[in-house]
């Protein structure tokens, strides 16, 4: 009876030590990996200026303002925060393989020589190449390595700037100072003479029919507010930017 005691005891014990070395040797392989099976250690907070090269299209500039992301090239523009993001997420994507020091030959076949698109964040350079067949990973040159990661971004570069562009009604900082609505009269709308309310001397009001400055500022507020939510289509807001511009741009 002691004797099996003994040997209960003593299995209990090394399956307790077999498990914590298990929970140990996974937290020591997993945890100094972590910065490097990403893409790059460069932070997306660092980041203001972007450009989009693509052989077979116009590029694309973005730059970092106090305000916000901007377009400067090939208009100018409010960024899309969202889509700007995205971009930024290369820097973070894991890598599943790599190569180092690539030959111009290996370059070729894998679709990075010559270039087609390419992103730079700041000075940082990232060349897109083909997708590997089997896992559908995709080919990125980085500092003369190759690295073969889930691809999220290219799609996203070989589109036109419509693409980039601020689709919200107004942008984040905008604040309203002045709303044209028309008038229902006799259970009609007159367009051709609006309400128009008006901010002076951080008072609203109203013509040509006065409401009270309460009702009024609560009016706003709800546009305010709904201008958060209320998108437009990014392509019709770029193509009113090129008729403003008198220019046209491709897709």
């Amino acid at each position: 009876m002691k004797s099996s005691y003994l040997t209960n005891l003593v299995l209990v014990i090394v399956i307790v030590i077999v498990i914590a070395s298990l929970f140990w040797f996974n937290q020591q392989a997993s945890s100094p990996n972590d910065t490097y099976n990403k893409l790059s250690d460069i932070s997306a907070g660092i980041i203001t200026d972007i450009t989009i090269n693509r052989k077979q299209g116009e590029d694309i500039k973005l730059h970092k303002h106090t305000s916000g992301w901007k377009i400067v090239h090939p208009i100018v523009a409010d960024g899309n925060h969202t889509r700007i993001r995205l971009l930024l997420s290369l820097l973070s994507a894991p890598i599943h393989n790599q190569l180092h020091d690539v030959d111009d030959t290996s370059l070729e076949k894998l679709g990075l020589k010559p270039i087609q698109v390419s992103l730079q964040l700041n000075e940082h350079m990232f060349a897109f190449g083909d997708v590997e067949p089997l896992s559908k990973r995709r080919y990125v040159l980085h500092n003369n390595n190759v690295y073969l990661i889930d691809d999220q971004v290219s799609p996203l570069l070989n589109t036109n700037v419509a693409s980039f562009i601020d689709n919200r009604l107004l942008s984040a900082t905008a604040q309203i100072t002045k709303i044209q609505l028309p008038q229902l009269l006799n259970g009609q709308l007159a367009a051709s003479t609006p309400l128009t309310i008006a901010k002076n001397d951080d008072r609203w009001s109203s013509s040509p029919q006065s409401y009270s400055a309460d009702k009024l500022a609560a009016l706003v507020a709800s546009w305010q507010q709904a201008s958060k939510s209320i998108q437009f289509d990014s392509q019709y807001r770029y193509t009113c930017l090129a008729m403003v511009k008198g220019s046209k741009y491709s897709n």
